[in-house]
């Protein structure tokens, strides 16, 4: 069977929600070999929608600051489905939060349709990384935590590197996740953060270390008196 792409939509009708979790029951014979959140109006992911197939379901759940409202994309399924199967997906424990702050639940319908496939040439949008402090994780260390956001094919995964003045080698990445704890050594170094899509794309954000601008300050210090240095050296055997 050729492999198709179908997306799930969640319908508010004239509410706003800014919370929506549930539960997709994959019919029998039906082989899902990927899920997509590129276009999903869920903007942060409590439990990031993945397919368990001794289940046979896919379970979700996540917030949009700010809401939304109508029908809109929640994921998409690729895989071995046929137009009979489109309708064969059947959702439990599912709950919408209005947006008043007040977790009231509203009705919310889910559907899935028909996807149009397109290609994805886009870098994730622009993020932050922040570096932080708490006792309650990494036992006070300093971490850097970040979340990019990508309406294409959807963010696949972080990678990591620090530097002195230069930008990462390609050996020097390693992937990662947010929260990341941070060596001693990386605090006095710029901090990268790779934000790399499912279909290859990405955006790299840095940010100084704690102490890097004080390493960069000593450096130029030093440079400064090793030139006052030569310069005098110079003079002399002139």
């Amino acid at each position: 069977m050729k492999e198709q792409q179908i997306t799930l939509f969640v319908d508010t009708g004239k509410e706003s929600i800014n919370a929506l979790e549930g539960v997709i029951h994959i019919p029998n014979g039906v082989n899902i070999h990927d899920v997509s959140i590129g276009n999903s109006s869920i903007l942060i992911w409590v439990s990031r929608p993945v397919v368990d197939k001794e289940k046979e379901t896919i379970t979700f759940s996540g917030i949009t600051p700010g809401g939304f409202s109508g029908k809109s994309p929640v994921l998409t399924l690729s895989g071995e489905i046929g137009p009979e199967d489109l309708y064969g997906f059947t959702f439990s424990e599912v709950k919408a939060l209005r947006n008043d702050g007040q977790a009231t639940m509203v009705p919310a319908k889910l559907s899935f349709s028909q996807s149009q496939t397109k290609s994805d040439t886009e870098m994730p949008e622009p993020f932050r990384v922040i570096i932080a402090k708490s006792n309650e994780i990494f036992n006070g260390k300093s971490f850097i935590s970040f979340e990019a956001q990508d309406k294409g094919s959807g963010v696949d995964h972080y990678e990591f590197a620090s530097t002195g003045l230069i930008r990462p080698r390609d050996s020097e990445w390693q992937v990662i996740t947010s929260p990341y704890e941070l060596g001693e050594k990386d605090l006095f170094k710029q901090v990268f953060v790779k934000a790399v899509d499912e279909s290859g794309n990405y955006r790299v954000v840095s940010t100084p270390g704690t102490y890097w601008y004080a390493t960069v300050l000593i450096g130029l210090i030093i440079i400064i008196c090793l030139a006052s240095y030569l310069r005098k050296f110079f003079s002399s055997r002139s």
